[in-house]
This record gives C-alpha cells, sequence and structure tokens, in this order.
C-alpha cells in the first residue's frame, strides 16, 4: 500500500501483513502504529501489545496531536481570510463613501451653477428675445422666437454664452423652428486637450 508521510509528505510503501513502516526521506513512521510505544499493528490487530490500548483511542489520541501540531497553520490561515475579508469589506465601505461625498459635491456644484445660470445668464438672453432652456445646468439651449440672421450669428451668441459658462459646458442655439443653427461646449478645457 502505498501513502504520504505525514512529516515531509514523501512516498511511503507499506507492506500489509507489517501495517508500518520508515519514510525514505525524514525517517517518520507511518502507517498503523502506536504513537506511545512505537509498535506496528497490522490490519488485524486491534489492540497495542505493548501498552494494551484499543485502536480506536489510539486514534484519538493521534487526531488529537495532529490536531494540536495543526492549530498553529490553521489559526494563521484563519486570521489572514478574516483580514483578507474585513480589508474588502472596509475598501468597499470607503469606495462607497467617497463616492457619496463626490455625488454631495457634483450635487452642490450643480446647484451653484444652476443658480449661476438663472442669476447671470438668464437675463442676458431673455433681454435678447430668446428663452433658455436646460435640463443639466452644463447643457443650455438658447431658442430664438425669430429666425437667425446666419450661421456666423449663431455661432458668435453660442461662444457668447459659452464664455460665462464654467468648464465641461455645452451651449445650442436654435432657431424659431427648433433646428439647431450653432453647438459649442468646451469639453476639451475639462480633459485637458
Amino acid at each position: 500500500m502505498e501513502t504520504k508521510c505525514s512529516n515531509c509528505s514523501g512516498p511511503v510503501f507499506i507492506p500489509l501483513d507489517r501495517g508500518v513502516a520508515n519514510c525514505k526521506n525524514c525517517g517518520q513512521l507511518a502507517g498503523r502504529y502506536c504513537p506511545d510505544c512505537k509498535i506496528a499493528l497490522p490490519i488485524p490487530i486491534e489492540t497495542c501489545p505493548g501498552c494494551g490500548r484499543d485502536r480506536k483511542e489510539i486514534n484519538k489520541s493521534y487526531n488529537k496531536a495532529y490536531f494540536k501540531k495543526e492549530l498553529p497553520t490553521i489559526l494563521i490561515t484563519c486570521a489572514v481570510v478574516i483580514a483578507i475579508v474585513l480589508g474588502g469589506v472596509n475598501c468597499v465601505k470607503g469606495c462607497e463613501r467617497d463616492s457619496e461625498k463626490s455625488n454631495i459635491k457634483r450635487q452642490q456644484d450643480n446647484i451653484a451653477v444652476a443658480q449661476y445660470v438663472d442669476k447671470e445668464i438668464r437675463p442676458v438672453v431673455e433681454q435678447s428675445g430668446a428663452r433658455l432652456s436646460y435640463t443639466d445646468p452644463h447643457f443650455i439651449q438658447v431658442q430664438f422666437q425669430g429666425p437667425i440672421a446666419s450661421e456666423y450669428e449663431a455661432e458668435r451668441i453660442a461662444q457668447k454664452v459659452l464664455s460665462l459658462m464654467p468648464d465641461g459646458s455645452s451651449v445650442k442655439i436654435l432657431d424659431d423652428a427648433g433646428i439647431v443653427r450653432a453647438d459649442v461646449n468646451n469639453y476639451s478645457i475639462i480633459k485637458g486637450r
């Protein structure tokens, strides 16, 4: 019968009639033997001839000894797994916290931009006879009540409104029919181009 050494994991061949053999690598006894007397216990024998202990009792003491030997490894492995799990949980919570902070900051910035647009830009646009609309304060549409003289004029008006807007904004100029006559933005400033 072929088995592995419990000490070095090397291969050990155990004859069935003896029930025990020494590892060729480290010399550790492997197979069925009494851990106290070191006497071989071939398969038909169930009690140790040296101390008289039963095979089941020997197995219990052997398992307890093996568990005590492996306990530090088990504890270290559990500690590492727990540390990894807790680190992952803390990382996720930190990311959520950062995400919440950035969302709050973005909302505050959007409110500030919306107030700026309503206070500073809307009066200028409405004085020229146009209507200002937006769903996001960074994306503004200006629709004129009548026709626009030229594409150049629409572009000039869009650039003037965009110069009053913060970086990352877009301005569309529409004529009375709702056709886009100019579409300008300052995205490249945000992207660093």
